[in-house]
């Protein structure tokens, strides 16, 4: 007989008040008050050094905090106490896959299945290690096992959209998209996907639509929802779908800076701006942000055709990024010494080059508060 069939758990009755502060704890643990539900489950553990729970929710808090190793320890804890228990090996996996170590993920995932093979995150995890390298079938595999025991299970259905897309079966992927929103019409991630997919086919008329259905569905106060939604709209060129969703944004939050500038640049693609510019007038010019405010400045003079005043926007939109002043070094010494009043080709060299350095420092700024917001 082999170590793990010789080992027998050690039952323990849990008691009430165990049983009280493991409830708690998880609660504090789903509302991110994480040291709130450190101190439940350290609590636990000092009257209880073999609680699984407890260990599992420590490793929990410090995975959310991104203390990988450290989340690593107790779900190992965990796994010497009772080795027949599939939860440890789950989410052991699911760091291990927020480490970009594969292998050892995939090897959690099926360690976890081997003790219970119905269990929906483990197939998940493993499905898309699989998908990630393109081994579809077996992918697809797995997340057929999926709605074999939940037909209900959305994420399963996108991701096997997901591989239909990757193999160029667009009706496969439309229709099973189509699917996800029967089963849960306010799922934001399946709209984004099926305008894509729409947009990829041609079909104008349905990416608007899908946008337009999207607003009506999505819940009122979700302010990230409406802003993925906008990012896409204006991306798809539905500008009108687009300053909607930030003004839903902007009517829950009025103070929110990136989607003032979203919205800035939704009334720019509609041709409205006169609205655009004064709203940016209105924003401060001394902030994180102001790299951005010049850049939308330079679009609206683009626009225009107002080519030298473009430029020298799109110019004071570099010297406020330190990297982009170091990268565009000769456009720069090119405006500042320009002798031929040529501004066009210079605007329009600048203008397509700036749009996406300068996107992706809002999307890293927008990224970098959220995550200050979560701890």
């Amino acid at each position: 007989m082999n170590q793990t069939s010789q080992w027998k758990p050690a039952v323990k009755r849990v008691s009430t008040g165990e049983r009280e502060r493991l409830k708690k704890g998880k609660v504090l643990l789903r509302q991110k008050r994480y040291d709130e539900a450190l101190t439940e489950f350290n609590a636990i553990l000092e009257n209880n050094p073999r609680s699984i729970n407890a260990l599992l929710g420590i490793g929990l808090i410090c995975m959310k905090q991104e203390q990988f190793d450290e989340a690593l320890t107790w779900f190992e804890r965990a796994k010497s106490l009772d080795p027949l228990q599939p939860k440890p090996y789950l989410l052991e996996g699911a760091v291990l896959s927020r480490q970009e170590n594969m292998e050892g993920a995939e090897q959690a995932f099926r360690a976890a299945l081997a003790l219970d093979p119905r269990l929906q995150r483990a197939l998940l995890g493993l499905g898309e290690i699989l998908l990630s390298r393109q081994r579809y079938g077996e992918a697809l595999a797995q997340f057929r096992e999926v709605l074999r025991y939940n037909p209900q299970q959305t994420a399963a259905r996108l991701l096997v959209a997901k591989i239909h897309m990757e193999q160029n079966k667009i009706d496969e992927a439309i229709r099973e998209i189509q699917t996800v929103l029967e089963i849960d019409p306010k799922q934001i991630k399946a709209y984004l996907r099926l305008a894509r997919l729409y947009a990829t086919c041609g079909d104008q008329e349905k990416v608007l639509s899908t946008l337009d259905l999207a607003l009506t569905k999505l819940p009122k106060d979700n302010s990230l929802a409406y802003l993925k939604l906008g990012r896409l709209a204006s991306d798809l060129k539905c500008y009108e779908v687009a300053e909607k969703a930030f003004r839903e944004v902007l009517g829950l939050y009025p103070k929110r800076m990136i989607a003032q500038l979203y919205l800035v640049e939704s009334l720019i693609g509609a041709d409205k701006l006169e609205e655009a510019e004064a709203c940016l007038k209105k924003l401060p010019m001394n902030n994180e942000f102001s790299a951005l405010v010049h850049k939308l400045m330079g679009d609206i003079y683009h626009q225009r055709k107002q080519f030298r005043m473009a430029v020298e926007e799109y110019r004071a939109t570099i010297l406020s990024i330190p990297e982009l002043a170091q990268e565009h070094a000769s456009l720069i010494e090119e405006a500042d010494n320009d002798q031929n009043d040529d501004w066009e080709s210079l605007a329009e060299t600048y203008q397509p080059s700036l749009t996406n350095t300068v996107t992706e420092q809002a999307e890293r700024m927008r990224g970098n508060r959220a995550r200050r917001r979560d701890q």
